[in-house]
């Protein structure tokens, strides 16, 4: 996770730091490591400057590190639009209010699942696929986020990671989401190059999403 926050934190020139690091880095680790909440406001990230897939790739590191890591309902609806639309398997949320319940409900079902490291993270456009590593509990799971202004207005929730064989057969039309991450993009945000990621509908009907870098690595992953 601290190389993560370094990726993305080394890249802002001095004045942006002071009011971007220091907060930045105090609510995450003390979020991270003991699962408290705060009531310091959200964190604004400077992106005057920055393309909008680096807006998007930093704020969903904010979303999650700092918002799902202290349980910050408050930072949450700050990157988030009022009318996001989540989707996890069969399940569907409409708004911003329902969301936060279902975080909530995940959260009381695991609440030592904090996340400690974003690899690998593929932008373009308004759209983010993420994989969060929650090494306590030894899983990881991928985040597929569709951004509006710097907010997520759709997100895809793939809970269960595949295997090379379990991998399903594309629907045979053009994947919702196809991307690669530019290399304009890749020190800014924290992000490796080389990466492809592609979500699409099996047979069955259901998303997936693979991630693959170069044909040396490929992660898949389902619900």
């Amino acid at each position: 996770m601290f190389a993560s926050f370094c990726s993305v934190l080394n890249a802002a020139p001095s004045r942006r730091c002071r009011v971007f690091v220091v907060p930045f880095l105090a609510l995450a680790l003390n979020g991270c490591a003991n699962g408290e909440s705060t009531t310091s406001a959200p964190p604004r990230a400077p992106t005057a400057k920055w393309s909008t897939p680096t807006t998007n790739a930093v704020h969903f590191h904010l979303v999650d590190f700092l918002g799902w890591n202290n349980k910050d309902w408050e930072l949450m609806r700050e990157y988030h639009t009022s009318d996001v639309k989540v989707f996890m398997g069969p399940t569907e949320t409409d708004g911003i209010d329902a969301h936060i319940q279902g975080l909530e409900t995940m959260i009381a079902k695991m609440p030592t699942a904090f996340i400690t490291n974003h690899r690998p993270v593929v932008v373009d456009g308004d759209w983010n696929c993420t994989v969060g590593v929650v090494a306590s509990m030894n899983f990881s799971m991928a985040t597929v986020a569709k951004f509006r202004d710097g907010k997520i207005s759709e997100e895809y929730l793939f809970m269960k990671q595949l295997k090379p064989n379990e991998v399903p057969t594309g629907s045979g039309g053009s994947p919702l989401v196809d991307i690669a991450t530019r290399e304009d993009v890749r020190r800014t945000a924290g992000v490796e190059s080389g990466w492809r990621c592609v979500m699409d509908k099996g047979a069955d009907g259901n998303f997936f999403v693979v991630l693959s870098k170069a044909g040396t690595e490929s992660l898949a992953f389902a619900n």
